[in-house]
């Protein structure tokens, strides 16, 4: 017992940093041990609790539609739930129900995710915010129809944001919203390509992680990208999410301004 008591009063002691800086780094490294980059990594899990809470809000409005149909209301945020909900796949964060309807049309209509005769749905759906009241009230079933394909989409997507589905064109990327611009090569790297950059300062949790994926998507194999993160949740949770996909995460440095620096390789297409 003398023994380990021995081993616990020679740890106990904390030292200070001044007198002994190799006691606050890990083992056979040269860097101080620090927080950043060690999280949870919940970003990817936050991606499909967005849609989620978006697909309840859907149906218990198709619900409340199909209880009362003198309810105007009620199949028009049905409408806008239905097809707000994958648009963070696809890197949009917006509000607005028209831009909703617009970028929906973009991101899955076009693409052929969603059939092209849903267009004239949209169309309603913009009509009713222009003062029809009445544009929604008797295509509940259109909008359930609807509905029914978002979830189907959703229960097909992988860790990728991709829908795997065979009768649909592929998804179109998009670039990713920010600052991106092209910088010097990382240390260690061969030189041959550039970081490409990406400023995600102000960018929550998980909107933050599916941007940079999203970048990520359209580089190499091998190609490095850099991130600007707000410090916390963005800076412990977004590099961990990348390690659990399987990427290397290079660098996590403190930059001017509380922010942070992220450094990620490609590893996996």
């Amino acid at each position: 017992m003398a023994h380990f008591q021995s081993i616990i009063d020679h740890y106990a002691a904390v030292k200070s940093y001044a007198a002994t800086p190799e006691f606050y780094r890990d083992w056979g490294k040269d860097d101080d041990f620090e927080l950043a980059g060690r999280g949870a990594g919940e970003c990817g899990a936050g991606v499909f609790e967005v849609i989620s809470e978006d697909l309840a809000a859907a149906a218990k409005a198709l619900e409340q539609a199909d209880k009362d149909d003198k309810d105007v209301e009620a199949p028009f945020r049905g409408l806008l739930a239905t097809t707000r909900a994958l648009l963070i796949t696809r890197g949009v964060d917006i509000q607005n129900p028209d831009a909703v309807f617009k970028s929906f049309e973009t991101h899955f209509v076009e693409p052929g995710l969603v059939d092209a005769g849903f267009r004239g749905l949209l169309t309603r759906g913009m009509a009713y915010r222009e003062g029809w009241r009445e544009a929604l009230v008797d295509r509940r079933g259109e909008i359930r129809n609807l509905f029914t394909r978002i979830e189907y989409l959703f229960s097909t997507m992988d860790s990728d944001l991709k829908f795997n589905v065979k009768e649909s064109s592929p998804a179109v990327s998009t670039p990713v919203a920010g600052t991106p611009v092209v910088t010097q090569s990382t240390p260690g790297s061969t030189g041959r390509s550039a970081t490409v950059e990406v400023d995600l300062r102000g960018v929550a949790c998980p909107m933050n992680f599916v941007k940079a994926k999203l970048k990520m998507e359209m580089m190499d194999v091998g190609s490095t990208l850099g991130i600007l993160l707000d410090e916390g949740e963005p800076v412990r949770n977004v590099p961990v999410s990348f390690q659990n996909e399987g990427q290397e995460v290079l660098e996590i440095r403190a930059v001017t301004g509380g922010h942070w620096r992220v450094v990620i390789r490609k590893v996996k297409g």
